[in-house]
């Protein structure tokens, strides 16, 4: 294994934090917000380890867009999640896109198989990885797509 392979334990309490954080996404009626402060939390604890958000998006936060107006207003978890989709919209939408392949698409996709295709195709640091699996099983990959084609 890798040094920064995640292990199977760490994998298994991804998926059970991913879990959790889509139980109260349910419970709020499907509101995000709790995943958004959970990457946000994310985002804080690499920046204060000296890392660049930046450098974590497929295209940076793009300087502007959706992504970079939130994040420069305060909601780095939703702003960096709009940046993150949008870098990985080929692979996530396209019908031969690399997550796409993985996860099977469909409306019921579960954390477990998206925590496995991240790992397999971003560089994230793994503590990103939980509420990103919640926010695209929480609607869906199609539902994501769409929320693309509008921008």
């Amino acid at each position: 294994m890798a040094k920064n392979e995640p292990s199977a334990a760490e994998i298994k309490n991804a998926d059970e934090k991913a879990k959790i954080l889509l139980k109260e996404i349910e419970k709020a009626n499907g509101d995000l917000n709790i995943a958004y402060a959970d990457l946000q939390a994310a985002i804080d604890s690499y920046s204060q380890s000296g890392g660049d958000i930046e450098d974590l998006l497929p295209a940076g936060l793009g300087g502007s867009g959706l992504g970079f107006s939130l994040f420069k207003r305060g909601k780095k978890g939703e702003g960096f999640w709009a940046s993150f989709l949008a870098g990985i919209k080929d692979d996530l939408c396209e019908k031969d896109g690399e997550l796409r392949g993985l996860l099977k698409d469909g409306i019921h996709i579960s954390t477990t198989a998206v925590i496995a295709a991240l790992v397999a195709t971003v560089a994230l640091p793994f503590v990103f990885i939980p509420p990103i699996a919640a926010l695209l099983v929480s609607k869906g990959i199609n539902y994501w797509c769409r929320s693309l084609e509008n921008e």
